[in-house]
């Protein structure tokens, strides 16, 4: 997508990179303590990157029910369209509306 110039695939890629990663965020130690440099991340499996991947699918879904809903096609419109990249890294994609 980077060396297509695809900026709207870019901009969901990095948005599914960012809740994957955030996804394996620690809670840091209490105050009291000093926080380590490294933080240990959690160990995501598969099963929980592709639940990820539907809620991120559900989400978008969800905002292009209510940009239609309201009137607003071409925002609706944006939203179907980076469901479709979602559902490129599903393993069972979800049925299409």
């Amino acid at each position: 997508a980077l060396k297509a110039r695809q900026a709207g695939d870019v901009a969901v890629l990095r948005q599914l990179i960012a809740a994957i990663d955030n996804a394996g965020a620690v809670a840091l130690p209490a105050p009291a303590q000093p926080a380590p440099y490294e933080a240990e991340r959690r160990h995501l499996g598969s099963e929980d990157i592709q639940g990820l991947l539907r809620r991120e699918y559900d989400v978008r879904r969800q905002a292009a029910d209510e940009l239609e809903r309201l009137g607003r096609t071409a925002e609706a419109q944006t939203a179907m369209s980076e469901m479709a990249i979602v559902r490129r890294y599903l393993a069972t994609p979800s049925t299409t509306r």
